[in-house]
């Protein structure tokens, strides 16, 4: 795919285009793309509709700018997992749950519409897959083998590539968990096997560690 023909959609927004995009992102999770109109886009931010129309001029440049305006939060998320963890381990734990969110918002039945009605829009969504979160998976493992935390005999563009391919898998949870298990279940499953599989000792306690953590704030938001 021939990512440069990509237009720049991160121009910045005026609030009341701030308010759009985000009133039609969360109608995007409620009522589906197929059913998204400009009518729910007024009614959902009580902006006139041809008001509406003086910053976007449909409803596919809006989900252009919706796709964009979420594959942003979602960059500058996993930059900060980076920034702000301790070890490789826990940067992939605070990934994992930025790539939940992206999952829950963009999952495969979004992601099919993208490819069959609103092309631009599925190419920022394929380059955000295929170049970021692909370069985010090889620099973690990499940094996770210089600390001693993941096998040292892995193929890091392998697995890096693997996890891009298993991230699109996991956006169609009713056919990969056969309906048994949502998206929270099925995800936390992939992540656990994917870290034990090229941890080392040390890293498999830090995974214990994170896991715990993550078990005990979970049970205290209950």
């Amino acid at each position: 795919m021939n990512y440069t023909m990509v237009q720049t959609l991160d121009d910045p927004k005026t609030d009341k285009e701030l308010q759009i995009i985000a009133a039609a992102t969360n109608l995007l999770k409620t009522i589906g793309i197929r059913n998204l109109t400009m009518d729910d886009i007024a009614n959902a931010t009580g902006i006139l509709k041809k008001s509406i129309y003086q910053f976007f001029n449909g409803k596919t440049e809006l989900i252009e700018c919706v796709v964009a305006d979420i594959i942003r939060q979602k960059k500058e998320a996993l930059r900060e997992a980076r920034l702000f963890s301790s070890n490789a381990v826990e940067q992939a734990f605070l990934r994992w749950h930025v790539v939940q969110e992206f999952l829950q918002t963009i999952n495969h039945e979004l992601s099919e519409e993208l490819k069959r009605h609103y092309q631009q829009a599925y190419y920022v969504m394929s380059e955000f897959q295929d170049v970021f979160l692909y370069n985010n998976f090889k620099l973690n493992i990499e940094t996770g083998i210089t600390q001693e935390l993941y096998r040292n005999n892995i193929k890091t563009e392998v697995i890096a590539r693997y996890l891009v391919q298993i991230l699109v898998l996991t956006g169609n949870i009713p056919m990969l968990s056969n309906g048994q298990f949502g998206y929270i279940e099925t995800e936390d499953q992939i992540l656990s096997y994917h870290l034990h599989a090229i941890a080392t000792e040390k890293g498999a306690r830090l995974i214990r560690k994170y896991k715990n953590e993550l078990l005990a704030h979970t049970a205290h938001l209950r």
